[in-house]
């Protein structure tokens, strides 16, 4: 007689119900067995059986429920609950932070049957500060790959949804954490599957539900966690992607009409010019072409100078080229950037730095220089990163010498905003940046209100510029952090308060997954565009970190589109244009090899398409042509009989008729006398520049400046002068950038050209 051995039976500690050993008909035909012995086999099995069942017995219908989706839809098996196999199981560890009102609550026609009700009244400091964690005690190895499940939705929030963030942490210090993800809670339940890799060697360990960015009502369930130890890998699990999209993407989206209307209002006037010929006749039936050089709306990027280039990165003489050929021609079309920010240049530490990279104060002057030549509208960032490791170090060192530091930082902003290449050519300049989160000079001084001297210093300096404080998380998080977004503009009004008129406020940009909708976006803007007498605005540096490409495009087109929709809005400012020398090696629109990423695509065909004015048409009998267009500078083109004369103009909210002399030639003979003048050079100029005209002979000239409205502002020559070339100087100091005429006068003829100063 053969006898079983109860050592041979194995029972495999596997969850799945399916996964129970089962002995068939047929098996036990092939064993050697007697009647008897069946029996008893039979009954040790159903023992064994039995003993094992309180393993499994408290699985409950959601874990079945669970196992079988991943089986079915995912083809995953195996792994151990880390939470306990039942609904109760991680329910019973919760444990909700103070300032957290957790409420059971009972929950139908969903797979899982218990939740819990989670009430913020408050915003903490910090947002970890309002929570709940499910804990498990039991150990997790370093490299273990895990599998959390839960269901959430949002009730309410000050913004109209919850935001909520998930973490999975050590339970103990150092509080590693193995992940962390932010969420947009919706109204309807989502179930949400995030895998991941365990960091360390997890004795004990917390899932956390963080609470604390806005005050709200959340309310989650069916929380499970499966260990799957080395048996798959992270990549081969689900992972749920709610937050790869974003509210308000679809092509229908109502948002889209109202955005369009008000760019419409804002951001387009009407044209109305007026050709006369130089008698002040009417000149009709001349083909008039009107061509966009320049928006009025800032669209700029982060730029590196030279010197950066070549010491840190290393560029090549041929990557250098690119780099700036493409600042300049970005659309192989010769449309450039209008606006820049000189990256790190300009930061305090940077420019007293003798050492970086040798010279470096005339190395970013004569950059800056170059960018004011090309007509770029030039940004000054940053006077104070009130943050120790961001400042020169005697700052730090002197940290006990309030006065010190005061005079320091007061010297600094004088010095740098006064200086005779930067006063009244900077567009405006970010006095602050990131005071929502760097409190070191806070500390030192003992609170905010030193800041307001910073903005009268910096106004006193170079009363042109326009002056900012510049922050990130107000678009970041999803436009959810409220913590962030209160305590900015506590800051904003502080310095208002105390004198300091903020100008502008610069809204970093910094984003990644669940982006804001654009929407939200709007709320936001409008409501700092109200503090105070009203502010500008920038989206003043903007890149997306790990958004996939394609949402990347989509995204840019829309944050863009929103921001350009809003009249305060002044500039969108990129943080850099290249991704090989990105700060974060994700470029907004190029890759490392130059080819354009669907975001940069987005861009081009923005600005330099569908926000690009192109007109052409005929002058009527009174020799006027009506149209409409984008704020900017436009350069006309008369043709009539053949014959062709070029003028410029630029376009503003309050332009009146632009009057243009129609002169083909640039000269106008009268028999043997005549006069030949010619465009002013350099043009466009930032102050000064060079008028040079030729007489036939000897007469009075008068040679004037006028603005685009037909005021005076400049008698260069009122005189006798003798035939031959003249060469006259005009400085525009104190003049603001846009379109002159100027206009040579004699009896002999008339003749006016137009010029752009820059700033």
């Amino acid at each position: 007689m053969t006898y079983f051995n109860l050592s041979d039976v194995k029972v495999i500690p596997v969850f799945h119900k399916k996964s129970y050993p089962m002995i068939s008909a047929a098996t036990l035909k092939n064993t050697s067995l007697s009647r008897n012995s069946c029996l008893v086999f039979s009954l040790i099995t159903f023992l064994v059986l039995q003993f094992s069942k309180p393993v499994f017995s408290q699985q409950d219908a959601y874990h079945d429920w669970i196992l079988d989706q991943l089986e079915t839809e995912y083809g995953l098996t195996g792994g151990n609950w880390a939470f306990g196999d039942n609904e109760d199981a991680p329910m019973s560890t919760a444990y909700a932070s103070s300032g957290v009102d957790k409420d059971w609550i009972e929950i139908e026609e969903m797979p899982f049957t218990k939740g819990f009700r989670l009430t913020t009244t408050t915003r903490p400091e910090n947002y970890w500060d309002h929570s709940l964690q499910f804990g498990t005690e039991n150990a997790i190895s370093k490299d273990d790959v895990l599998l959390l499940i839960f269901w959430v939705r949002g009730i309410s929030g000050e913004r109209g949804k919850g935001f909520v963030r998930h973490s999975y942490e050590l339970g103990g210090s150092p509080y590693t954490r193995s992940f962390s993800k932010k969420q947009i809670s919706t109204e309807e339940w989502q179930q949400w599957m995030i895998p991941f890799s365990v960091a360390v060697d997890m004795p004990s360990s917390w899932y956390k539900l963080h609470l604390g960015d806005q005050i709200q009502v959340t309310e989650i369930g069916g929380v499970a966690l499966i260990n799957y130890g080395d048996q798959y890998t992270v990549e081969e699990l689900p992972k749920s992607s709610f937050d790869l999209d974003y509210e308000g993407r679809e092509s229908g989206a109502a948002w889209r009409a109202e955005a369009e209307q008000r760019i419409e209002t804002h951001r387009k006037a009407d044209i109305q010019l007026l050709v006369v010929d130089a008698n002040d006749q009417p000149v009709p039936d001349a083909e008039i072409e009107i061509r966009m050089l320049r928006h009025a709306f800032g669209f700029g990027t982060a730029v590196l100078v030279p010197e950066r280039l070549e010491h840190q990165f290393a560029l090549s003489q041929e990557e250098l080229n690119t780099y700036y050929n493409t600042f300049e021609n970005l659309d192989g079309g010769g449309n450039a950037f209008n606006w820049a920010v000189i990256a790190d240049e300009l930061r305090w530490s940077t420019w007293e730095d003798p050492y970086w990279p040798g010279n470096g104060q005339q190395h970013t002057i004569n950059f800056f220089n170059w960018l004011k030549e090309r007509n770029t509208q030039v940004r000054g960032h940053v006077l104070v990163w009130p943050r120790f490791d961001r400042l020169p170090p005697d700052i730090e060192e002197n940290q006990n010498d309030a006065e010190y530091i005061r005079q320091r930082i007061n010297n600094h902003i004088q010095s740098i905003v006064g200086h005779p290449q930067f006063k009244g050519r900077m567009v405006d300049w970010n006095v602050i940046n990131e005071a929502a989160h760097e409190t070191d000079l806070e500390n030192v001084f003992g609170d905010i209100d030193e800041y307001a001297e910073w903005f009268k210093t910096a106004h006193q300096a170079d009363p042109s510029a326009k002056l900012y404080i510049n922050e990130y998380n107000i678009l970041s998080n999803s436009g959810m952090d409220m913590n962030t977004q209160k305590r900015f503009t506590e800051i904003v009004e502080s310095i208002d308060a105390n004198g300091g008129d903020v100008d502008g406020l610069g809204f970093e940009g910094h984003v990644s997954y669940p982006l804001a909708p654009p929407e939200l976006v709007y709320e936001i803007i409008d409501e700092y565009a109200a503090l105070g007498n009203g502010k500008e605005i920038s989206i003043s540096e903007y890149d997306a970190k790990d958004v996939e490409e394609f949402m990347g495009g989509e995204y840019m087109r829309d944050l863009l589109t929103i921001a350009f929709s809003h009249p305060a809005v002044k500039s969108f400012m990129m943080w850099g244009y290249w991704e090989k020398i990105h700060w974060l090696d994700d470029s907004p629109m190029f890759r490392d090899d130059w080819s354009l990423k669907p975001s940069g695509a987005q861009f081009i065909d923005l600005v330099y398409n569908q926000w690009w004015t192109k007109e052409e048409g005929m002058t009527n009998a009174n020799g006027e042509m009506q149209s409409r267009g984008f704020l900017g500078d436009y350069e006309v083109k008369i043709t009539k009989n053949g014959t062709t004369s070029t003028a410029g103009f630029s376009l503003d909210k309050n332009s009146d008729v632009f009057k243009i002399v129609f002169s083909p030639t640039g000269m106008i003979n009268h028999g043997e006398d005549g006069i030949f003048l010619e465009q002013n050079y350099p043009n466009p100029f930032y102050r000064q520049t060079q008028i040079a005209f030729t007489l036939k002979k000897t007469e009075t000239v008068q040679l004037t400046v006028y603005n685009l409205y037909g005021k005076q502002v400049a008698v260069l020559v009122d005189e006798p002068l003798s035939h031959g070339e003249h060469k006259i100087k005009f400085d525009a100091k104190g003049l603001p950038a846009g379109i002159y005429m100027y206009k040579l006068n004699t009896k002999s003829g008339h003749f006016t050209k137009t010029m752009m100063l820059a700033r």
